[in-house]
């Protein structure tokens, strides 16, 4: 018989434990451990779960972005210096992958290049953030825009209002009691927590010197407020229910919006929205307005469908598509490929911001952008033509051409 308890979310932040307690929870509720290791954004999740009753995931928040009602939300909290001396060393497991490049994650390959004091000296953005307050960071991005910049008594009582949504909080000291309550809450017994996706040779706080103590003590003042705070709520809170939560946000709209997409329609022969054979080429124009100067603008796509699945995305950083807003302006981007899908209905997300993802620093993320359908559809593996022009800033044509390739999910 199917179990009978409310779905949930477990909200898997790196290096806590994460993997052991979802190997229990999707156990308990009779289905296959799906833990995914790459972040993904909560409502593509939420809207692609199907019939699914777990969600385990290392997952984002857009600013202002609701929890969903009819799910039961769980997270879990670890030492910060703890949890970022074992992401760092799990990271220099991944050492070939890097060398043969494999894995170009910048703070990946960071970590298997450089001693832990050296890395910590790295004046990066993204090293930095690697090993400041990644915690609260992570619970108040659902509540604010770049909570990285905030004071650390803003961060606290954001990171603390986002938590106060969850129905159980955990800290890793206390990681089986915290897996005895989710299975509680769930309506399932009790089980023993596997110890899976521990980091190996790694070191502990008491192995570091004094200075890099410090140093990263210093760093994560705000977590470890939090973590304070989450020992003290610790458990099921009765107050809450995630039956009385309001629906969930059905498209994101977010940033900072100092460069932003005013509308986005399709070009030329496809005005229409219907395909009726595939592969046919799709043109969108997105206007856009800049209010600031950015040298190294990106441009991010990606293509869903009905179920909320990424069938193909790519930005123009990783096509090595140059970008350059030259000064406030209106301009307008044009945006083509190839449909090259099964049949049925997508809906194309674009996003504008800095470096390999919006986390840097996003301007623009809207979701459901333009709508399409395929009645004849393709299913093909071939890479997908992807063509990026900047055709109107003060009338100088700019083309940039690149191509990306469909990503396929099994469902």
């Amino acid at each position: 018989m199917a179990p009978s308890g409310p779905r949930t979310v477990f909200d898997h932040i790196p290096k806590t434990g994460g993997t052991s307690v979802a190997a229990v929870i999707a156990r308990a509720v009779g289905e296959e451990t799906r833990l995914a290791e790459s972040t993904y954004p909560h409502h593509v999740i939420i809207a692609s779960a199907g019939e699914r009753r777990f969600i385990g995931a290392h997952i984002w928040f857009y600013a202002g972005e609701r929890l969903s009602a009819g799910w039961f939300y769980a997270t879990l909290l670890r030492d910060p210096v703890d949890r970022f001396l074992s992401q760092y060393h799990f990271q220099r497991q991944h050492r070939e992958q890097v060398l043969s490049g494999a894995i170009n994650d910048f703070v990946t390959a960071a970590s298997v290049r450089q001693e832990l004091e050296t890395y910590l000296e790295d004046a990066s953005s993204d090293i930095r953030r690697s090993y400041t307050n990644a915690q609260a960071c992570h619970f108040a991005a659902r509540l604010c825009e770049r909570p990285h910049e905030l004071p650390d008594r803003q961060l606290l009582e954001a990171s603390i209002a986002s938590l106060e949504d969850y129905d159980l909080v955990g800290v890793h000291d206390d990681i089986q009691g915290f897996a005895d309550s989710y299975c509680r809450a769930l309506g399932q017994p009790e089980q023993a927590l596997p110890r899976l996706n521990a980091t190996r040779e790694r070191k502990f706080e008491h192995e570091l010197s004094r200075q890099v103590r410090d140093r990263l003590r210093l760093a994560n003042a705000v977590d470890f407020a939090l973590l304070d705070w989450a020992r003290l709520h610790s458990g099921i809170a009765p107050a809450r229910s995630p039956d009385r939560r309001a629906a969930a946000v059905n498209g994101a709209n977010f940033g900072t919006r100092e460069i932003e997409i005013l509308a986005a329609d399709f070009q030329g022969d496809e005005k229409s929205t219907h395909i009726a054979v595939s592969p046919q080429r799709i043109s969108v124009r997105l206007t856009c307005r800049s209010r600031i100067v950015e040298r190294d603008l990106t441009v991010g796509v990606a293509i869903r469908d009905s179920d909320g699945t990424t069938v193909a995305g790519a930005n123009s950083k990783t096509l090595q598509i140059p970008i350059e807003i030259a000064k406030p302006q209106n301009f307008v981007l044009r945006i083509s490929f190839n449909a090259a899908f099964p049949a049925g209905a997508y809906a194309v997300t674009f996003a504008l911001h800095k470096g390999l993802t919006h986390l840097d620093r996003c301007y623009h993320w809207v979701d459901n952008a333009v709508q399409f359908s395929v009645e004849q559809g393709q299913d093909s593996e071939a890479g997908i033509e992807l063509t990026i022009a900047m055709v109107k800033p003060d009338s100088n044509l700019q083309k940039f051409f690149g191509s990306f390739f469909q990503k396929r999910t099994s469902s």
